[in-house]
């Protein structure tokens, strides 16, 4: 066993100094690193387009944008590392297959060991980028864009409602008033929706309310006059409706930041919250699920990186339209597969610990197959 770990360290080392690496890393690196930017940049303005409406109703600046940026990035760089690794082997090869160096390289004795190599550095070193983004920096980064968002409820409610427009301080709270003065604070016809408590859904119409701030601050209180309210509970089996002239509503501005969900939670805090006695099984499996997630997908990093390898091979007259959407397509059967049994995970129907892990068994299998078939058969084309 001594032997062939000397061995396998003497390879990886003649490999990464000899010419076959430098070779290798000019063609997959550059693709590699615009499907990085690409990607990123496309998922940063997706993140964005659901933020424009309270962006614009708080007034935000270009420096407001411009900070949205890095706080966004590190929970989508989760996933777009894992295309673009994939995209950049897949088009480096076969840019190397179609220029006819793959049949070059293995009619003089070159391995396919030795090509896969330079990848397997390459995806090993961006499996552990992965996993410390996913373990530590997406958590983080999700748990302030929750925190930007409720710093734009504040400075939204400090220049008063919106009228004609739905607007949500609080999780839960939905608000839409009818005619507000040139302050924003006092209005008329207003309809309110609170499902902040969960078990019961109240809603609140009145004819004329003000809205102003407490005194320490940290919260809005609404003084509505005039109305009626009707409340029922989650089965819309009973309902209950009150009349009032006056009624006040106290909404506490950190609101949107009290529950922390699954996802914006730490990963050690995530392990001991689903290892509680006190929890539901239905709870502690979608724990258990985001824990084995934030562990599981990095090494899709891995797989679908030596899989561009073979792909890029035998597919190698396909171009790189081709090639890119056979990266596409193989990443996202991939992440299919993940939602699927996810699911499974969530709902109990399979234990967490397998059913995160089971995307990258399958779609290992299948790199495992096509690294044989490369191993057994050399550069096929099969374009």
């Amino acid at each position: 066993m001594a032997s062939y770990g000397y061995w396998f360290q003497n390879m990886v080392i003649e490999v990464a100094m000899s010419t076959l690496f430098r070779l290798i890393a000019r063609e997959v690196l550059p693709p590699l690193f615009i499907a990085v930017f690409g990607l990123c940049l496309l998922m940063v303005l997706g993140q964005m387009l659901p933020l424009l409406e309270p962006l614009f109703r708080a007034r935000a600046t270009l420096m407001d944008l411009v900070r949205l940026v890095p706080i966004t990035l590190p929970a989508l760089a989760s996933f777009a590392i894992p295309m673009a690794v994939l995209i950049g082997v897949l088009t480096g090869y076969m840019k190397l297959s179609r220029d006819g160096e793959m049949i070059a390289l293995f009619s003089v004795g070159v391995s396919p060991l030795r090509l896969i190599m330079p990848v397997l550095a390459l995806s090993l070193l961006m499996w552990a980028l992965v996993s410390f983004l996913t373990v530590w920096a997406a958590p983080r980064s999700k748990a302030a864009v929750r925190r930007y968002v409720a710093e734009l409820t504040q400075r939204t409610l400090a220049r008063g409602l919106p009228d004609r427009i739905f607007f949500s301080p609080a999780r839960g709270l939905t608000l839409y008033i009818e005619d507000a003065d040139s302050s924003g604070k006092r209005f008329s016809r207003i309809y309110v929706n609170d499902a902040r408590k969960g078990g019961a859904n109240l809603q609140i119409l009145a004819r004329k309310g003000s809205m102003l701030l407490d005194s320490s601050g940290e919260g809005v209180i609404f003084d509505l006059e005039d109305g009626f309210m009707t409340q029922a509970d989650r089965h819309l089996s009973a309902t209950d409706t009150l009349f009032f002239s006056e009624y006040v509503l106290k909404v506490r501005l950190g609101e949107v930041s009290v529950r922390t969900s699954r996802g914006q939670m730490a990963t050690g805090e995530l392990l001991r919250r689903a290892r509680s006695g006190r929890l539901s099984p239905k709870k502690r499996a979608r724990l258990l699920s985001e824990f084995h997630k934030r562990i599981a997908m990095p090494f899709a990093t891995i797989i679908l990186g030596l899989m561009g390898v073979p792909l890029g091979i035998f597919f190698g007259t396909t171009g790189l339209a081709g090639g890119i959407s056979i990266g596409i397509s193989s990443f996202l059967g991939y992440y299919i597969c993940l939602a699927f049994f996810a699911n499974l995970g969530e709902s109990g129907a399979m234990p967490p610990s397998i059913a995160l892990w089971m995307p990258n068994v399958i779609v290992g299998g299948v790199t495992a197959y096509l690294l044989f078939l490369l191993f057994k058969k050399g550069p096929v084309r099969w374009g």
